[in-house]
């Protein structure tokens, strides 16, 4: 019984550390979509790119992901926002997770 009680608590704990990073990356995803049907995006310089995503960002308080790692594609009248990005979870000690994303508007 105390084995697994032990069990259940690593396992909660592992999963409040990784859950946040699945939001937010979510959260990324949908932010790309509403930026790809923003018409103000389809002729943007970078410098407005960075305005606009730090004013969205900042709205959803999203830190993984900058500015620096989007790109803006167009494919025929379709505008497709994407990005990568990695975030680096402590779990305990000297273990971490590591996780890789590509958000896309498409």
């Amino acid at each position: 019984m105390i084995v697994f009680g032990i069990l259940t608590m690593m396992l909660m704990l592992l999963a409040f550390k990784i859950i946040p990073v699945y939001v937010e990356y979510y959260a990324i995803q949908k932010q790309f979509k509403a930026l790809s049907l923003d018409p103000k995006i389809r002729n943007v310089t970078r410098n407005q790119l960075a305005t606009i995503w730090a004013a969205r960002a900042a709205v959803d308080d999203l830190r993984s992901m900058d500015s620096d790692f989007i790109e803006i594609t167009k494919e025929g009248e379709e505008v497709i926002v994407s990005g990568e990005y990695s975030v680096k979870v402590p779990l305990f000690k000297s273990v971490s997770a590591c996780f890789d994303f590509k958000p896309s508007s498409k």
